[in-house]
């Protein structure tokens, strides 16, 4: 079997540093992993990858293409330092949003990702909770996304009784997620519709799904400006939902989410920390999980050709333990 390294970039180092811990192998460090004044990164590996399998932890998060740069020049730096394979571990992957052409003369950026990762020298991609699982068709080669709903639902198991939880999705497209974790939990599904009620004319919000007298947990990919999330939120409060929490996979939190969450019923939002929690960010309310287990789980897999199928198949366990 050829060696492990394991080696992170700038983005979420702690995260990389968990996930070694659990796969018991080092972190290797960079010999350089420098900027230089006019923003060009200088990268240099510390050690010898020659004959390993290189897993470079690093998510694509804001500023998502200075993340993203990094990343491709240390893939063209193992590749050119003759790595056997090389592995991008992005437990979030940027530009993920941009999966299709809604309008005339738009890009499917997360599209050309894809090509940048196979051109600069990727032979895997491992990645947590796409926003669409289209996305690893973009890619020609093996992709891994593996879902980390058990690991925020997880958080509220004791606090709650799962028959009268209402798992609730903000638009009708993530309902899916929804359903599957509930067919684990035994709870209830429902969706936010949303729809213009005119031209100019904020959009109304329709909650399709039992709410009233019961806890509603609306769980989603990513929260970035926790619009959508705090206007059905405060939908579902109007309805009778006697308990709101929001569990999201990647907390971007980004402009004046932070304020639309302390302003909203939402009594706790739980994320993962495949993003680092930025400075200024932390509240009363939020609740940061690690996904630095399953990371290691996938990247194990992968090291030893396993079924990564059976980590999502087990990931519920701890409910059938209680």
């Amino acid at each position: 079997m050829k060696k492990l390294y394991l080696v992170s970039g700038s983005a979420n180092p702690e995260l990389a540093l968990t996930t070694a811990s659990f796969v018991d192998t080092p972190l290797h460090s960079m010999a350089r992993l420098k900027t230089f004044a006019d923003g060009e990164h200088d990268i240099q590996f510390d050690s010898s990858v020659r004959g390993m399998h290189v897993f470079i932890i690093q998510p694509t998060c804001p500023p998502v293409d200075e993340h993203l740069m990094q990343l491709l020049i240390m893939i063209d730096a193992a590749k050119r330092a003759s790595a056997a394979s090389i592995s991008a571990v992005m437990p979030y992957f940027g530009y993920a949003r941009q999966d299709r052409k809604e309008r005339p003369r738009r890009p499917i950026t997360a599209a050309l990702v894809c090509k940048l990762l196979k051109a600069a020298g990727t032979d895997r991609i491992l990645s947590l909770d796409l926003h669409s699982g289209q996305i690893q068709g973009f890619f020609d080669g093996p992709f891994d996304n593996l879902p980390i709903a058990s690991t925020l639902l997880r958080h509220f198991h004791e606090r709650v009784n799962w028959k009268n939880v209402t798992l609730m999705s903000p638009d009708a497209g993530g309902t899916v997620r929804c359903q599957d974790a509930a067919n684990h939990l035994g709870c209830g599904v429902g969706f936010i519709r949303k729809h213009r009620v005119d031209a100019n004319v904020a959009e109304s919000m329709e909650v399709v799904g039992d709410v009233s007298g019961r806890s509603v947990i609306f769980l989603d990919d990513m929260s970035d400006t926790f619009g959508t999330l705090a206007g059905g939120a405060k939908r579902v409060a109007e309805l009778g939902a006697t308990y709101v929490y929001a569990a999201c996979s990647h907390g971007l939190l980004s402009g004046k989410a932070v304020e639309r969450l302390q302003d909203s019923p939402v009594e706790e939002l739980v994320i993962s920390d495949t993003i680092p929690l930025a400075p200024g960010k932390n509240h009363d309310k939020i609740h940061v999980v690690s996904c630095a287990e399953i990371l290691a789980r996938m990247i194990r897999g992968v090291r030893v050709d396993g079924s990564l199928a059976e980590i999502v198949n087990h990931s519920f366990d701890w409910v059938k333990k209680s």
